[in-house]
């Protein structure tokens, strides 16, 4: 789910994807190493680094700016959907397992209208255990064997089969907007000038932060304020302010639907019977 701390941490991603924008193992783009962070700046820290001519760039969550701006209704929306890889065939009475596996897949094989058995495909799962597993499940119905990936069943039903794939589901609980201080520390007014104007227009072409979970955050600029009174300390800062507006998000696993079942109390045909009776 989104936080404040994948709020932080997509701030931090912008400002570090500008100043070292081919890569941190390259040289960044003021030519001087830069530190990007989240939170106040230790000071034994920082005035290390401004003594070694560091940048530092932290990204701080203002206390007591905060509202809450909750106003849409809470539903399950769809994020991504993963296609199932396993395959199942039917040749006659005999279903054969294949494809590949993938974690949390589901293999179905359906007789008649009113049977269905399912099994699930988990880390350590191959085409013969989930085969060996189904016919295991037929059995306690019907006669039914398996040999290496195909499943032989004994049954006069029509046999047919099913697979599903998983999806991931988000549903917003609670929106809230926060203000945070993108904070440049530098050791010259230079420095501090460069850095500034290369992280401000970086947000400033952003209307959406991407956070980890799928869903958007709405940044706005709010302000700019700079500080030269601790220049003595060859200390040189701005602060520029954003205000964002991000959900707190819910996200669930879902498995698709292989086969629906009716349990019909009362009598009825028997599942080998056959679908159309002719009375005389």
């Amino acid at each position: 789910m989104a936080d404040l701390a994948d709020v932080e941490a997509a701030l931090c991603s912008v400002v570090n994807g500008v100043l070292y924008p081919t890569g941190t193992s390259n040289p960044s783009a003021l030519g001087v190493d830069c530190r990007v962070y989240r939170g106040w700046p230790n000071a034994a820290s920082l005035d290390a680094d401004l003594r070694a001519g560091k940048v530092n760039v932290s990204v701080y969550a203002q206390p007591n700016v905060e509202r809450n701006t909750t106003r849409f209704p809470r539903e399950w929306k769809t994020l991504s959907v993963q296609a199932p890889l396993i395959t199942l065939s039917v040749a006659s009475n005999v279903v054969t397992v294949g494809g590949s596996m993938q974690t949390l897949d589901v293999a179905t094989i359906k007789l008649g209208h009113s049977k269905a058995y399912s099994v699930a495909v988990q880390s350590n799962s191959t085409t013969t255990t989930i085969a060996t597993a189904l016919a295991a499940l037929i059995s306690a119905d019907f006669t039914a064997s398996s040999s290496g990936p195909h499943i032989t069943i004994s049954t006069g039903a029509a046999v047919s089969v099913a697979v599903g794939g998983t999806g991931t589901s988000w549903m917003e609980l609670r929106r809230q907007t926060k203000g945070f201080q993108v904070i440049v520390w530098t050791s010259t007014p230079a420095q501090r000038d460069t850095a500034s104007a290369i992280v401000d227009k970086a947000f400033a072409k952003l209307e959406f932060l991407s956070l980890t979970d799928g869903s958007a955050a709405r940044i706005l600029y709010v302000m700019t304020r700079e500080n030269d009174a601790p220049q003595k300390e060859l200390l040189y800062r701005r602060d520029l302010f954003y205000s964002v507006e991000y959900p707190t998000t819910d996200t669930e696993i879902d498995t698709q639907i292989t086969a629906i079942v009716e349990n019909v109390k009362g009598s009825g045909w028997p599942i080998d019977a056959p679908s159309v009776v002719t009375i005389e």
